[in-house]
Order: structure tokens, then C-alpha cells, then sequence
């Protein structure tokens, strides 16, 4: 048996819907002669699992909505062609059965007087027909071999039944329910308009002229939109991503060495956007080729390729030299913010973080799954985390003892960077060891742009820093070796540290593996906030404004990014639902996407209650303070 896939139209398209897409070949051969071979016949894809089933002498399968091709089994006897179609009405009786409640043919009368009008008895009434006529044909033996007529009454019988079932049942498979599906839409883009006019709201104060970086990142959105309709787009994403965001950088780049042309003069902070913007761009070129991902490159050589040939020795060389690179990083980011002002508080994070680092590299160097380990692991960096979101706003001084200014800025940054550390100590542990140095640069990236922003001497407007951290997790995402095919899912490492199986712990884990980029630039914008409107806020603090200022862009953006997305993307899989590779692309896609909503939720909500908490408990403080000096 030989068969195609799909054809293809005259202009070369081959996925779609359209008849000569659709239509494809379907030869047998067999040593024995059929008859009636001059005689083309047609039949559907679902026809096959039936016929390639009755060939092999197994059973159809029992969701299987096709009908047997009987022109297969010609070179067969009368009976032996009769028990096949008997043996397909079985299999498509029973799978009716399960949409009705009560199926019993005997409680129908099938009289030809009665009116069927559809439903279970339609479908009772032309079985029994078919099956009594089978028996009476059965029953004369002695005419059998001559009794054409009442043979091919028996075939017909039958194919009236299944091609009345098969056609039933692919309809049920295959209509949706439209009205759900336009209301889920139009709720759906409904919340989308919602986030985007809040978001205008929050922008209107600010000035209209848009730079060409600006508006590129807007473009990106449409860029990203227009490529979801194209399965091999969809296949080939990340070099989507990874064009997209170099390109962004370049933009920013330019823009720096503009504001140096302009000014006449380059000061220590040019210098520093401009190493911070060549740094991102460096890290993003290894990053892209560190895995050959997609389905069309995956054969190339990449740098994963090239260290799991050399061996387990290079592996782990890096990973350990990746742990201790993120650990430095990270303490000299702490003590560059944080400088003398609060030094104390710099010894005692980093004395907390000191006992997993040592743990992780001591999992590394022995190179064994040591459960009880990995848990104690587990526990202390989740014990630190929360600990430190807890205390650290009620432990700070209220006061910066250098400037006079309120500490929430610092109280902000210092739980973001737990949240960082942590975080990246995690995949330290999780992620496959080839993939630790990815995470290290990734987090260089995060870093950098972190520190880019900071400068403020190009002014550039807080919606853009937010997509800008926002694009680099989604590079960093296929950075990682992720794809939109389920294959690239690192199952494995969602058992590191379980000691029972748990689908909930295993689903757990591998959400943190598989998302770490997007979820570590979510989680790093807490240490890029703008702290302003807590420090120039009277006596009585105004929560609400303060957090509308604090929260607004950091909220809104990554929301608004991923809802438009998600809208176009629901949209594209509804017009894909005919095409080709539905099951294989576009729904692997959607799943993804909607995985990636999940994420970004939960991101945006552990930075708004942080935010909220910190600034509650700085605003009793102050109250407190206030009341206790008056």
C-alpha cells in the first residue's frame, strides 16, 4: 500500500483545504487480481485505519469513524467480503452508542410504515436491515454461488449504513460549537481591548513623539501576528525572535551613539549603555547558536552538538563555572546598588544564598541524584525567598542614611534580586547541564539591559524597557533548546528531587524548566522600578496612585503583549482548523501559547504582590514614624 499525504495546487501550497490539496494517492498492490480495477473509486483518509486494520487481521480501531474500502478485498469470497463490512457496522454501532444515553435497537419497531425521523433509531433500523438481510442470504446455501442480486442487496444495505454512520460521526467529531467559540473570542478580545485602553491611559501624560525603536517594537507584535498563519514560521520561530530582538538592540544602540553625536561629548554613562547594549547582543549571537532548533536546521552543528561529543568532563566543567559566574555577577550587582549604605544587608543575602550554591556544586562535582539533597536544595532557596519577602520591609530602615530618602526603592530591588537568584540557582539544578551556560548568558542579557535602563540619560519611556526585558525572556525562551513541537520538553529533569511520582510536582517543575527565560525577565523588573512617586508622596500615602505608578507599566505591558497574541492566535487556529498540519503545528502552537499566558500571569502577579506588600508595609512604617515624631 502506497499513499501521500496531501497534493498540491499549481502554485505549490500544500497544506490547506482546497480540493487538490486535499486529494492524494491511494495505491494497492497485491499478488492477487482485483476485480474491477478499471473502475477508479474514491475514498477518504479515514477510510484507511479500517482497511489497513481488516488487512492485518486485528481490529478496527474502536474510535476509527472510517468505512472499509471493499475494492481492496475483491480477489476475496462473497461471505468472507460480507463478514468484513459486518465486522466495520459493529465497530461504527458501538461507537454511536456512546452519544446516546439509551441505545437499544430492540425497543425500536423499524416497520416500514413508521416514520424515522433520525437519531438512534434511523441508525438501529438500517443495521437490522442490513444484518437480516445477511442472515437470509446466509441461509441459502444451496443458491448462494448464483444469487447475485440478493448479494449485492446485502452489500448495499450495508454501505447505506456506513456511509450514513461514518458521515454522522465525522460530523460530530468535527463541528464546534460557534456560538461558545465567538463568545470566548469576542470575551477574549474584549479583555485585550481593556488592558490596551488602560495602557493608553497611563502613556497619555507622557510625550508623543515616538523614536524609531519605539516603533519597531510595536511592529514586532504585527510581525509576530502575521507569521502565525504560516505553519513553517510557526516551526521556525526563533529565528523570528532572535532577529527581532538583535534588531530592537541595534535600534537602541544607534540611538545611544546618536545622543553621543548630538551632545558633543560621551560621559561615563554613555559608555556604560553602549558595553550593556554590545554585551546583549553578543550574549544573543552564542545564545542563537547554541542549539539548532526548529525542524528544517536541526541537523547542523551547534555548540550543545560540539560539548555533548567532547564529553561529560567539558559538560560539567561549564556547568560548575556557570554557577559561580551567575553567584558573582549577581553579589557584584547587589553591592554596586546597594554600595556602603547597606552593607549589612549585602553580607546576610549573601551568607543565605552561600548554602545552595555549595549544595548545587556539590550535586554537580558528584554527579549523582541525591534526593534527599536536591530537596533540602529545594526547601532552603524557597525558605530564603519567601523569608526575605516577608522581613526584608519590615527590617530595612524606613530612611536611606546617606540621601534621607525613603528605602522602598532598595527594599523593591533586593526582593527582585532574590527573586532572580533564586531563581536562577533553580535552573542551575533543573535544567540539563549542557544548558547552564545558556542560562548564564541569558541572565547577563537580563542584567545588561537592566543596566542600560538605569542610565537615564537617553530618556527612554518605562513601556519600552518592560518589552524590551519582555522580548529578551521570549529570544531566551528558544535560547534554551525550547521549540513549538512537544518533543523538546525536558521531562526528565521534572523528576530531579522526587522521590514518589506526582504529577503535580513533575507538571510543576517542568513549567519552571521550560519557561525559565520568560519567567526570569518577568521576575528581574522588579529591580528596574520606578520607586519616584512612593518618595514624592505626602504623609498619608496613596496607595492607589502609588501603585498605578509603580505597577502600571510593568503590569500592563507584558499583559498587553501576550493578550494580543493569544486574540490572533485563537483566531489563526480556527481558520487552520482544516489545514494539514492542525494537529502537528498550529494546536502544539496554541498549547504553547497558552502555557506561555500562564506564565506571564503568575510572573505579573508575584511582581504586583510584592510591589503591594513592600508599599503597604513602607506606608505603615511611615505613618507610624510620622505619628510617633508629631
Amino acid at each position: 500500500m502506497i499513499v501521500s499525504d496531501h497534493g498540491m495546487t499549481e502554485s505549490g501550497n500544500h497544506g490547506g483545504s482546497s480540493y487538490e490539496e486535499t486529494d492524494s494517492l491511494a495505491l494497492f498492490a497485491s499478488a492477487q487480481k482485483f476485480r474491477d480495477v478499471e473502475n477508479r473509486k474514491e475514498a477518504y483518509q479515514v477510510d484507511i485505519a479500517s482497511t489497513v486494520a481488516l488487512l492485518f487481521g486485528v481490529p478496527i480501531p474502536v474510535n476509527n469513524v472510517g468505512t472499509v474500502m471493499s475494492q481492496v478485498f475483491t480477489s476475496l469470497e462473497d461471505d468472507q467480503q460480507l463478514r468484513l463490512l459486518e465486522l466495520n457496522s459493529w465497530q461504527l454501532l458501538r461507537l454511536i452508542q456512546t452519544h446516546f444515553s439509551e441505545f437499544r435497537c430492540a425497543r425500536f419497531s423499524c416497520d416500514s410504515s413508521n416514520d424515522k425521523n433520525g437519531g438512534a433509531e434511523s441508525f438501529c433500523c438500517s443495521y437490522l436491515a442490513a444484518a437480516s438481510l445477511h442472515r437470509s442470504w446466509a441461509s441459502k446455501n444451496s443458491s448462494r454461488s448464483v444469487d447475485e442480486d440478493g448479494y449485492m442487496s446485502v452489500v448495499l444495505a450495508y454501505r447505506d449504513f456506513l456511509g450514513t454512520a461514518s458521515k454522522w460521526l465525522s460530523s460530530r467529531s468535527t463541528d464546534k460549537p460557534i456560538c461558545l467559540l465567538a463568545l470566548g473570542i469576542f470575551a477574549m478580545a474584549l479583555s485585550c481591548l481593556v488592558l490596551t485602553s488602560l495602557l493608553f491611559l497611563l502613556d497619555q501624560k507622557v510625550n508623543s513623539k515616538w523614536h524609531l525603536d519605539e516603533s519597531f517594537i510595536v511592529a514586532v507584535i504585527f510581525i509576530l501576528v502575521l507569521s502565525m498563519g504560516s505553519s513553517s514560521m510557526i516551526e521556525e520561530e526563533q529565528y523570528i525572535w532572535n532577529f527581532m530582538t538583535s534588531s530592537l538592540y541595534f535600534l537602541l544602540l544607534r540611538r545611544t551613539m546618536q545622543s553621543i553625536i548630538t551632545n558633543g561629548k560621551q560621559n561615563i554613562g554613555s559608555s556604560d549603555s553602549i558595553y550593556s547594549v554590545i554585551a546583549v547582543l553578543i550574549c544573543g549571537r552564542i545564545l542563537r547558536g547554541w542549539h539548532q532548533g526548529g525542524v528544517n536546521w536541526t541537523y547542523l552543528t551547534d555548540i550543545s552538538k560540539i560539548l555533548e561529543k567532547a564529553g561529560t568532563v567539558y559538560i560539567n566543567s561549564l556547568h560548575l563555572l556557570s554557577v559561580v559566574f551567575i553567584m558573582i555577577c549577581l553579589a557584584l550587582l547587589l553591592l554596586a546598588k546597594l554600595q556602603k549604605r547597606r552593607f549589612s544587608v549585602v553580607l546576610l543575602l549573601l551568607l543565605v544564598y552561600l548554602f545552595p550554591v555549595l549544595m548545587i556544586l556539590t550535586q554537580i562535582t558528584t554527579n549523582q541524584d541525591d534526593t534527599r539533597l536536591i530537596q533540602t536544595i529545594y526547601a532552603l532557596i524557597g525558605i530564603s525567598t519567601v523569608g526575605i519577602l516577608v522581613a526584608l520591609p519590615w527590617l530595612m530602615p524606613l530612611l536611606d542614611p546617606v540621601s534621607k530618602e525613603y528605602s522602598f526603592g532598595d527594599a523593591v530591588y533586593v526582593i527582585g534580586w532574590c527573586y532572580v537568584s533564586s531563581w536562577s540557582l533553580l535552573q542551575m539544578l533543573l535544567q540539563q547541564p549542557v544548558n547552564s551556560m545558556p542560562t548564564a548568558l541569558l541572565l547577563v542579557q537580563i542584567l545588561a539591559t537592566i543596566r542600560y535602563f538605569s542610565q537615564g540619560g537617553l530618556h527612554i519611556k518605562q513601556w519600552v524597557k518592560v518589552a524590551s526585558l519582555y522580548y529578551v525572556g521570549m529570544a531566551g525562551h528558544f535560547g534554551l533548546g525550547n521549540t513549538n513541537t512537544l518533543a523538546t520538553i525536558d521531562v526528565a529533569g521534572a523528576f530531579i528531587g522526587i522521590s514518589s511520582h506526582s504529577t503535580i510536582i513533575s507538571g510543576i517543575l517542568m513549567f519552571i524548566i521550560t519557561y525559565a527565560s520568560p519567567m526570569l525577565a518577568l521576575l528581574s523588573m522588579l529591580m528596574d522600578f520606578d520607586v519616584k512617586a512612593f518618595a514624592n508622596s505626602e504623609e498619608n500615602v496613596d496607595l492607589g496612585h502609588v501603585l498605578k505608578m509603580t505597577l502600571g507599566y510593568p503590569c500592563l505591558v507584558p499583559l498587553v503583549l501576550n493578550s494580543i497574541l493569544l486574540v490572533a492566535y485563537t483566531i489563526v487556529l480556527l481558520l487552520m482548523r482544516n489545514h494539514l498540519f492542525v494537529w502537528s503545528v498550529f494546536s502544539p502552537k496554541y498549547m504553547y501559547v497558552c502555557a506561555t499566558t500562564a506564565c506571564v500571569y503568575i510572573g505579573v502577579s508575584i511582581v504586583a504582590l510584592s510591589v503591594t506588600y513592600t508599599c503597604a508595609v513602607f506606608a505603615t512604617r511611615r505613618k507610624l514614624n510620622c505619628s510617633t515624631s508629631g
